[in-house]
């Protein structure tokens, strides 16, 4: 799945890459309008915090538990910067630890977790440095392409059985992105990621997993070359 979604993704942002607005070498834009140049290619870190719930029907039983937990990650995207107004593509990819269980029947414990989470997104932003007086701060929204490996597993005395699956779905969100200078800049967002269901063989049996939208939020760090 991981190396699917970054061969996806080195692809389509050498498609969408194209000449951006030439920038000093401190970032800054000459351009009408613009203090920074937020065009060209980027890398960063990024960790959060997810949280939601997942279901699970097994036919004879059913329930639902809360799962959530900490995630870290890389990110590579590329902007085109038109002014104050931003346009670009992101991938992602983290190792997540999204994770809940709840007793299903006498003895028997029931568990999900989502252990690794990519997305492959578009931003439409706007540098509202000008109208606040800030340092360049973007606001924008995102939405795109999300893919999951998702598990469920039922354990009890007699021993355990697990299946683990991926899946795709979809994102969306929004977020701000600070300018620190020197091609650096720190960002703050939230997305909803939603991987939907599937069915899961269990030790035979058939269970069907449904992965309920996960609220997202999470901070990271890029760096523009």
């Amino acid at each position: 799945m991981k190396k699917l979604l970054l061969i996806s993704a080195a692809l389509a942002l050498t498609a969408f890459a194209s000449p951006s607005m030439a920038a000093n070498g401190d970032g800054s834009d000459d351009g009408p309008n613009a203090t920074y140049n937020w065009g060209g290619f980027y890398a960063g870190v990024n960790g959060g915090y997810g949280w939601g719930d997942q279901r699970f029907d097994t036919g004879v039983v059913s329930g639902s538990h809360d799962a959530n937990g900490w995630s870290a990650g890389g990110t590579l995207g590329f902007n085109i910067d038109s002014g104050d107004w931003i346009f670009g593509v992101e991938g992602d990819y983290a190792w997540t630890d999204f994770r809940g269980s709840t007793g299903c029947a006498v003895a028997t414990n029931c568990s999900s977790k989502m252990d690794q989470l990519g997305t492959f997104r578009v931003r439409v932003g706007y540098d509202v440095a000008s109208l606040l007086g800030t340092n360049p701060l973007l606001v924008y929204a995102t939405g795109g392409l999300a893919v999951g490996q998702a598990e469920f597993k039922v354990s009890g005395a007699g021993g355990e059985a697990s299946d683990s699956k991926s899946a795709v779905g979809g994102v969306y969100g929004a977020g701000l992105e600070y300018s620190l200078g020197n091609n650096m800049s720190v960002k703050a967002e939230y997305l909803r990621v939603d991987i939907g269901d599937d069915t899961y063989d269990v030790g035979g049996t058939a269970v069907r997993g449904d992965i309920r939208p996960i609220d997202y939020a999470r901070a990271g760090i890029n760096f523009k070359f």
